[in-house]
């Protein structure tokens, strides 16, 4: 009886290995992943983005709030090149583990990139382009939604090509690494302060000095002068991100006081503030508009022709991730 027992053991660790097996060919996740005692939300070990829970396990697809979005983005931007011909819309979409299918062929554009394509009125369109597990790992902090220092650089240089910049982009001249740890909105939600990335930045030569004007008043937007003084807080859930490159609120207007360069509006969010500062190599003025919370803390609605008519706007870009479309 024993004897039987143990073979009847045997097969079925035959059968479970077996089974295994085959379910981590179908899903090269399978096995990479660990489970926390928080909601059952999922954790990488490997040094690839943490995935915490099926919201962001999963990719998002196109709902009826992103249509209407996609729908109040477009009256604004017909309403504003029948009025203004000249002006050229750019659209640039960030591919992040929140819009891909990381359980799939993550090379794929994703649905939502997709609708925002084909959909929205834009005269030229780019999109971060996600090849593999490892460019998300690369491009994204580990516990952040956000993009890092080498995922807002490539978006630089895509968006520098978009816009048919003239000359060359910027080059970084250092990587600069903050001896703090960046545990990151990801992180943070869930109390699980597990990242050992320090907090690393581009420097760059060059960038002209300019004046920030934030919901009409002139002050510093962002913390980078601070930050490279040595001044910066060490909370294990301080938010680096927002204090280095700035909160992203309604309205902000980067000042070079080139006046003989042009001026560009950027449409965008929080991923944004990293490259709103690079394009002020190219640009007089740099003008960044969050929808989001345009009304709310401007106590207007955004009116682009204003924009256009007021600054002499000729080039319009769209800059931002899924959540651009989902919440206006």
């Amino acid at each position: 009886m024993m004897k039987r027992l143990l073979v009847l053991a045997a097969a079925l660790l035959v059968l479970l290995a077996a089974g295994a097996m085959a379910d981590q060919a179908a899903d090269p996740l399978k096995g990479k992943l660990t489970w926390t005692k928080v909601d059952a939300r999922r954790l990488r070990p490997d040094g690839l983005p943490y995935l915490f829970n099926d919201a962001s396990y999963y990719a998002r697809h196109e709902t009826d709030d992103m249509k209407a979005t996609v729908h109040k983005l477009n009256s604004m931007l017909d309403k504003a090149k029948d009025a203004h011909p000249e002006v050229t819309v750019y659209t640039y979409f960030i591919e992040s583990s929140r819009s891909l299918n990381v359980r799939g062929n993550v090379s794929k554009e994703s649905s939502v990139c997709a609708y925002v394509r084909e959909n929205l009125c834009s005269d030229r369109f780019d999109r971060l382009k996600v090849t593999s597990l490892s460019d998300l790992g690369r491009w994204f902090w580990s516990t952040d939604h956000h993009w890092s220092w080498k995922g807002s650089y490539q978006g630089y240089l895509d968006v520098f090509a978009l816009l048919g910049l003239e000359g060359e982009p910027a080059v970084p001249t250092e990587e600069k690494e903050f001896p703090v740890i960046f545990n990151g909105s990801l992180a943070k939600n869930v109390k699980q302060p597990i990242s050992e990335e320090k907090f690393t930045v581009y420097l760059f030569d060059g960038v002209p000095n300019y004046k920030t004007t934030v919901n009409g008043k002139r002050k510093q937007h962002d913390g980078i002068s601070t930050y490279l003084k040595g001044r910066y807080a060490s909370d294990i859930y301080t938010d680096h991100y927002s204090a280095y490159y700035g909160s992203n609120p309604a309205e902000v207007i980067y000042d070079t006081g080139r006046e003989e360069l042009p001026t560009l509006l950027v449409i965008t969010n929080s991923f944004g503030d990293p490259v709103n500062e690079l394009l002020c190599l190219h640009y007089g003025r740099v003008i960044s508009v969050n929808l989001k919370h345009y009304k709310e803390q401007l106590g207007t609605s955004f009116d682009l022709n204003a924009y256009i008519e007021r600054y002499g706007i000729t080039q319009v870009l769209i800059l931002g991730d899924f959540s651009l479309y989902f919440y206006p």
